[in-house]
Formats: C-alpha cells, sequence, structure tokens
C-alpha cells in the first residue's frame, strides 16, 4: 500500500535533517565560511531554520512575520544547542503537516509576493510549499558540505 502523501513530506524531510545533522554535528567552530561575504556554519542554520518557521507561520496564519523574528526562533551558542532548536521548529512542522488532510495538502494557496520569485508563481499547493521547504534546507546542506570539503571533510567517507 502507498504511502500517504503527508508521510512522503515528512520522510524527505526527516531524510534532509538526518543527513544535515550527519554533517553539522561534529562542527565545533560555527564561525566558519570560505571566504568574505559568505555566510558562516552558524547563519546558514539560522536560514535554514528561518525559513521553517517563516513557512509554518504562513501555512498557519497566512501572515508572514518579520526576517529577524524568524531568526529570534533559532537559538543557541552550539551546534548542539541550534540543532536542538532547528528539532524544534521540524516538530511543529510535522504537526502542521500532520493536521491538513491530503485533499487540503493539493489546494493552491496565494503565496507572498516577495515568495513568488523563488517558487515560481502566485500561488502554489500547500505540498509544494513543502517540498520548497525541503528544496532549501538541502541546498543550504550542500553549501555546508562544499564548506566542511575546504576543510578537509571528505562526505564520501563517512563513519560506518
Amino acid at each position: 500500500m502507498a504511502r500517504q502523501l503527508r508521510d512522503r513530506l515528512k520522510f524527505d524531510l526527516a531524510r534532509n535533517r538526518e543527513e544535515l545533522i550527519e554533517v553539522v554535528g561534529p562542527i565545533e567552530d560555527l564561525s566558519y565560511a570560505p571566504a568574505a561575504g559568505m555566510k558562516d556554519y552558524r547563519a546558514q542554520l539560522v536560514e535554514i531554520g528561518a525559513m521553517e518557521a517563516e513557512t509554518i507561520a504562513f501555512l498557519s496564519t497566512g501572515q508572514v512575520p518579520a526576517w529577524e523574528d524568524l531568526d529570534a526562533r533559532v537559538t543557541g551558542a552550539t551546534t548542539g544547542e541550534l540543532l536542538e532548536s532547528l528539532a524544534g521548529l521540524r516538530a511543529e512542522l510535522f504537526a502542521l503537516i500532520d493536521g491538513i488532510g491530503d485533499d487540503d495538502l493539493g489546494e493552491a494557496v496565494p503565496v507572498p509576493a516577495d515568495w513568488a520569485s523563488f517558487v515560481g508563481d502566485t500561488t502554489l499547493e500547500r505540498e509544494e510549499l513543502f517540498r520548497w521547504l525541503a528544496r532549501h534546507e538541502y541546498y543550504h546542506l550542500g553549501q555546508i558540505i562544499a564548506y566542511r570539503w575546504i576543510q578537509g571533510f571528505n562526505p564520501y567517507k563517512r563513519p560506518a
């Protein structure tokens, strides 16, 4: 029997997060960035969490809070604390997904004007907003992997 749509969405989001935790977990110096003007590790993690908080707020209320308020949802001085903060947001996101019926996941909703250039339209199905969020996290995960690669971490030689 095929999994429900919400379960497939949660699976993709969970896999992304598992890989993020695996790659980021060992990082001690969150201030590293390969060059001036690039976001450091901490900023990458805050960006992931703030976008998740923004999506949760939008799909829950139809409103988009100020970015500064979203950044404030991702707290912590250490990698572990930041990951714990991201875990709290992920639990909120999964509760939101669980509360939306499969039919409602396919319903198109108007997106905020400043999102249109990122998502490609002025309306988008709720399902696609969750998929877009997963792609956003994976994009930043790729950046983090590239940073780690520069520092000598080989993602192909992960511990078993």
